[in-house]
């Protein structure tokens, strides 16, 4: 007994044509869906914008001065300001050999900048999962950023 082909082989001309084009037509619907699911696993949430303003000090900046120059802790956590330069911030005396910082807060738009004094000399801004070597830069700084920063050291 003799089977069925449940799709016959055109024969003429137009059958090939509207064939290929049905092929053509789900080939292309496949690709478009691949490309729409990848772009969905792939997509990242917009950069939000940084508020950095490398040559505005606070209003409040000299009342704000944070010296710990005789502090003997582990750690030292300072809030970040954005828009404009803080309080200067010295750091511990006995931290003169290496000193680092690293953001503490769960924010991932997170960003810090550095100014360093004599003479002026603005640094960053550095988004919250940058490290920077910060072993010979001055002990007395500005900072302007968002979130919270842990500043430790050797």
């Amino acid at each position: 007994m003799a089977t069925k082909n449940p799709t016959p082989t055109p024969k003429t001309p137009q059958q090939w044509i509207k064939k290929i084009s049905t092929y053509i037509l789900i080939l292309c619907v496949a690709i478009w869906t691949y490309n729409w699911a990848y772009d969905r696993m792939t997509q990242k949430p917009a950069a939000a914008t940084i508020n950095y303003r490398p040559v505005t000090v606070c209003s409040d900046a000299w009342e704000k001065d944070m010296n710990y120059e005789s502090f003997t802790g582990k750690y030292i956590d300072v809030k970040l300001q954005e828009g404009c330069w803080g309080g200067q911030i010295t750091l511990p005396k006995k931290w003169t050999r290496k000193w680092y910082f690293q953001h503490i807060n769960e924010n991932q738009n997170s960003w810090i900048a550095f100014s360093w004094p004599n003479p002026y000399s603005p640094s960053g801004p550095y988004k919250g999962y940058v490290t920077v070597d910060l072993t010979n830069h001055p002990m007395k700084f500005r900072l302007q950023g968002e979130g919270t920063v842990r500043f430790y050291g050797e």
